[in-house]
């Protein structure tokens, strides 16, 4: 039987850089991505935005790849605490096969 480890990440805390994705859907609504940052910044985060989030190609936020290297990038990334995904979506499935 093969038994898996969990991995409990550390709790955030002020000062953690945050990584945001859109693995699936692109924004529609800017404005509430920009509140939802303000938030986070005021409960002392930094957010990170992954370099294709504002991409829209058709109903997805970039290209499979494009996607799926911006979710990619952040799990390489020492500096980054956590991750966001701003959207979601079916089309995230896509992306699977590339992470």
């Amino acid at each position: 039987m093969n038994h898996c480890k969990l991995i409990l990440p550390r709790r955030l805390k002020k000062g953690d850089r945050l990584g945001l994705v859109c693995p699936s859907e692109p924004i529609f609504f800017p404005e509430r991505l920009a509140g939802g940052i303000k938030e986070l910044e005021s409960l002392g985060f930094e957010c990170v935005l992954g370099k294709h989030v504002n991409k829209a190609m058709g109903y997805m936020a970039g290209t499979d790849s494009e996607r799926a290297d911006d979710l990619n990038e952040m799990f390489a990334e020492p500096a980054i605490h956590g991750i966001i995904t701003i959207t979601g979506g079916s089309s995230a499935n896509r992306i699977l096969p590339l992470i």
